[in-house]
């Protein structure tokens, strides 16, 4: 059985790629963790065995604030990873639009996680982001989409490797990307983001032909998150106060409430905490999370 969707409908999907330039978004293992705690600290429901599941409320309280991004994670020098892993996150311009237009019931495709290497003549491979009225966490497929990579490496990775060995392979971006939708949301953290580094994209080498106009030059944002300045910011205040207190504003997920009429609802996403951005007061609210149904990939990204 083939890992990869077929041509033609992979390139339906692959087509709504941007070509522009995004930005770029410079994390360690260490800083993809620091941000996670910034929402999985309120859900014990999100960590499942060794894992971690991704919570699919941004798309339902419309709320994602950077659609397209590169995220570097660095590797672990300590244990000999030299090389960086590479992903790009893309959610499509009219999400809103395509989880209208799909029934209850059924699985939207609202984006794609793409793995992306430095190295020649190796291609793309492409997982589908996939979240479901009434369900709390991201979907993925059991078929892949790809970019550069020929019949013949499909045919050899469709032989060697089945989607539960590519998939965690893709949840790390998942749980990085929404870790950074996250951040950029936060009342406070947010302030890491406010100064990226500008720097011209490099342009691919065209022929010697003299051309009467000049190339225009592109331009990329790169952020880079420290994980020190991370947790100065979410501390910092803790200690002027001269008490420690674990954090000062915290992420509650938005989630599904069913009522007694059987109608399902969406709970949107809000801050909790000292530090929130509006200064109304949450609520307590009870609620009935929708549980994992067979039938489904679950992005499941390892602890």
């Amino acid at each position: 059985m083939s890992l990869f969707h077929d041509e033609v409908y992979n390139s339906k999907i692959t087509s709504k790629i941007p070509s522009k330039p995004c930005d770029i978004i410079h994390l360690t293992k260490e800083g993809v963790d620091t941000l996670t705690e910034l929402w999985v600290s309120s859900r014990s429901d999100c960590v499942v065995g060794e894992g971690y599941l991704v919570p699919s409320d941004l798309f339902f309280a419309g709320t994602i604030p950077l659609t397209d991004c590169t995220i570097r994670i660095a590797g672990d020098r300590e244990i000999g990873e030299k090389e960086s892993m590479i992903y790009r996150v893309v959610i499509f311009d009219n999400y809103s639009e395509i989880l209208a237009d799909t029934p209850q019931g059924e699985e939207a495709t609202v984006g794609l996680a793409i793995v992306m290497y430095e190295i020649k003549d190796v291609g793309e491979i492409i997982a589908p982001i996939k979240v479901k009225y009434g369900f709390s966490f991201m979907l993925s497929d059991d078929k892949l989409y790809w970019r550069k990579v020929n019949k013949m490496q499909r045919e050899r990775m469709s032989g060697r490797f089945g989607i539960e060995d590519i998939l965690p392979i893709n949840a790390m971006a998942i749980r990085a990307w929404y870790g950074v939708q996250i951040a950029l949301l936060h009342p406070v953290i947010k302030e890491v983001f406010r100064t990226p580094r500008t720097t011209p994209l490099k342009q691919p080498r065209k022929s010697k032909k003299r051309t009467k106009t000049k190339a225009k030059v592109r331009y990329i944002k790169n952020h880079t998150i420290n994980t020190g300045e991370l947790n100065d910011l979410l501390y910092r205040e803790s200690q002027s106060r001269g008490f420690n207190r674990k954090t000062l504003v915290w992420y509650v997920i938005g989630h599904w409430r069913k009522q007694r009429t059987g109608k399902t609802i969406f709970i949107k996403p809000y801050w909790k905490g000292a530090l929130r951005a509006t200064k109304t007061a949450a609520g307590q609210r009870e609620r009935e999370i929708a549980q994992i149904q067979q039938g489904g990939t679950v992005w499941k990204d390892l602890l």
